[in-house]
C-alpha cells in the first residue's frame, strides 16, 4: 500500500466510524474511533497511557442514548485525561500503557463473548490492533497508520452492520422486519410464492398468560419458520409473519407450509408468564399465493396471500388456504 494511502485511510475510516457512531448514538464506539483518530493526530502525548485509558473508559461508557452533555464530555475527555496523567498515570512508568491496553481488550473480549453482537466483535478486534499500535507508540509511522486504519475500518464495519440490523431486523424474533420484507418484494421475480402466517387466538394468549408468554410464542413460531427450506421469513407485524419462496422453492411451498402447520399444531410451546411456566398448544392459519410465471406484481401477490389468510381464519383457523 502506498504511504500516502496508508496515511489517509485511517483518517477516512476513523472519521466515518465516528460520524456514524454519533448519528446512531453509540457513545462507546464513538469514543473508540475518537481514540484512534487522536492516536494518529497526537503521536507524542504527555503519557503513552492516554490511548489505552481512553479505550478502557470507552468500554465502561453505558450504551444509552447520547445527549448533548455526554457528547461534549466525550470530546473533552481526552484532554481531561491528558491533564490527569501528568500527575497520576505517568508516575507508573512505561508499563502503564501496556497494562491498561491489555485490560481494555480483555474487557472488550468478555463483553463480546457475553453479548455476541457484531459491534462488540469489531470493538474487540479494533482494541487488539490499537493495543499493539497505539499503546507502545514506538513502532514505525507506516505500521502505526496501517494498524490504526485496520482498527478504524473494523469499527466502521461494526457500526454499519449493527445499524443494518437495527434497521432491517425485528428485535424480538431476529427475523427480517417490514422494511426488509419490502426490499425482498422489490427484487422478487416469478416463479415465486408468498405466504402470510398468523398465530391463532394470539390476543387470548396475551390476556390469559401475559405479554411475556406471548413474546415467547412469537419467538418459538419464528424459530420454526426460519427452518423451512427455501423460504425467507419476515415478521410482518404483531402476530403475523410473511414467507417468501423464490424460483427453486416455489413449487414446494404448499406441502412445506402444510407440514409446518401440522407440526406446530402437534407440538407444545414452553412459556413462562402469569401463573408460572406451562406448555401451550398453539395453531397457525396460513394464506398462500403463487405466481408461476409472467409479469409479477409482488405487492399484489402479498395482498392475495393476505386475503387467503383471512379466508382461512373465517373458515375456522388452523388451516391453509391458497389464493
Amino acid at each position: 500500500m502506498p504511504p500516502s494511502l496508508a496515511e489517509t485511510l485511517p483518517w477516512i475510516a476513523a472519521s466515518a466510524a465516528l460520524v456514524l457512531a454519533l448519528v446512531f448514538r453509540r457513545p462507546r464506539t464513538a469514543l473508540l474511533a475518537y481514540d484512534l483518530a487522536l492516536g494518529l493526530l497526537w503521536p507524542h502525548p504527555p503519557s503513552p497511557a492516554l490511548f489505552p485509558v481512553l479505550a478502557l473508559v470507552a468500554l465502561l461508557v453505558p450504551e444509552a442514548r447520547m445527549n448533548r452533555f455526554s457528547a461534549m464530555l466525550l470530546f473533552a475527555l481526552p484532554w481531561l485525561l491528558a491533564w490527569a496523567e501528568e500527575g497520576v498515570l505517568a508516575a507508573a512508568g512505561g508499563t502503564t500503557s501496556a497494562v491498561l491496553a491489555h485490560l481494555s481488550w480483555l474487557l472488550a473480549l468478555g463483553q463480546w463473548v457475553q453479548k455476541g453482537e457484531p459491534l462488540r466483535f469489531a470493538e474487540t478486534l479494533a482494541l487488539l490492533v490499537a493495543a499493539w499500535a497505539l499503546a507502545p507508540l514506538g513502532g514505525a509511522p507506516l505500521a502505526l497508520n496501517l494498524s490504526a486504519g485496520i482498527a478504524s475500518t473494523l469499527l466502521f464495519g461494526g457500526v454499519v452492520l449493527t445499524s443494518y440490523r437495527l434497521a432491517f431486523r425485528d428485535p424480538l424474533t431476529g427475523l427480517g422486519n417490514r422494511r426488509a420484507l419490502e426490499e425482498a418484494l422489490a427484487g422478487l421475480a416469478a416463479p415465486c410464492a408468498v405466504a402470510m402466517v398468523d398465530v391463532d387466538h394470539f390476543k387470548r394468549i396475551n390476556d390469559r398468560h401475559g405479554h411475556a408468554a406471548g413474546d415467547q410464542v412469537l419467538i418459538g413460531i419464528a424459530r420454526r419458520l426460519r427452518r423451512i427450506p427455501g423460504a425467507s421469513a419476515y415478521r410482518y407485524g404483531g402476530e403475523e409473519f410473511c414467507l417468501i419462496f423464490t424460483k427453486r422453492s416455489a413449487a414446494r411451498a404448499e406441502p412445506a407450509l402444510e407440514a409446518l402447520r401440522r407440526r406446530i399444531g402437534r407440538e407444545r410451546l414452553s412459556v413462562s408468564g402469569k401463573g408460572g411456566a406451562r406448555e401451550l398448544r398453539v395453531t397457525v392459519s396460513i394464506g398462500l399465493a403463487i405466481a408461476e410465471g409472467g409479469p409479477l406484481d409482488a405487492w399484489a401477490l402479498r395482498a392475495k396471500a393476505d386475503e387467503a389468510l383471512y379466508r382461512a381464519k373465517e373458515a375456522g383457523r388452523n388451516r391453509l388456504m391458497r389464493a
